[in-house]
């Protein structure tokens, strides 16, 4: 339990586990995302409040979470699920559980590129630290991914972004984070090319739920 909000392992519908991560957003927010892979249509987020709250469908799309005296207490934004190139796919939210405390995602998959990112944002407030590794790419490296984010996918760039970070989990996350942060990634880079300097990025050491994702990018000058 961390900030109110019980984050476990996502389950597919057939209730084998998914790749889950946390991050934490702006204005007291939390993302909750789930990786889903060829296959996978829907992802089950279960028990994610405290006992006593109750979720109900909002006309947005999105979830507001109740307590008894049906007082709002939480909100999920309307949801919303990407693929590996980036294109935003259709996806809604229902509620399930004896309880009704179980929010499944659905997403429509059609023509998608496996790894799908699904991503309830919730409003309210969630603290922490995690391990990082900090990776400084030379110039030829940085440009190297500068190249593959001009004429490949999005996924390819990130593939060779990420394959500096030496352990598998935290590769896994470095491809989830980047596609969500794939715009800023970008402008770093070609703000590096511009000003002749260096990309220089921060990345979990491995994605263990409930810790946060610590992600930062910036230009360094290159020591090449």
């Amino acid at each position: 339990m961390v900030g109110g909000l019980s984050v476990i392992k996502a389950t597919s519908v057939s209730g084998d586990t998914v790749d889950t991560f946390v991050q934490k957003g702006h204005n007291s927010s939390v993302s909750v995302f789930a990786v889903l892979h060829h296959g996978e249509s829907s992802v089950r987020f279960s028990s994610l409040f405290n006992a006593g709250l109750h979720l109900n469908m909002a006309s947005n799309g999105g979830i507001t979470v109740v307590d008894g005296k049906d007082i709002v207490r939480h909100r999920i934004a309307a949801p919303w699920a990407t693929d590996a190139t980036g294109r935003r796919l259709p996806t809604r939210y229902s509620i399930s559980g004896d309880d009704k405390t179980d929010i499944i995602q659905h997403v429509d998959t059609t023509d998608a590129v496996f790894p799908v990112v699904a991503d309830p944002h919730v409003s309210l407030g969630l603290d922490g630290i995690k391990p990082i590794y900090k990776i400084r790419f030379t110039w030829t490296e940085t440009n190297k991914i500068n190249v593959k984010m001009d004429t490949s996918t999005n996924e390819a760039a990130l593939s060779a972004l990420c394959s500096a970070i030496p352990l598998t989990p935290a590769r896994v996350a470095c491809t989830v984070i980047g596609l969500l942060v794939y715009a800023d990634l970008k402008k770093n880079v070609k703000s590096a090319i511009k000003n002749k300097k260096c990309l220089q990025v921060h990345y979990p050491v491995a994605p263990v739920v409930p810790t946060l994702i610590s992600y930062d990018a910036r230009t360094v000058k290159c020591s090449e």
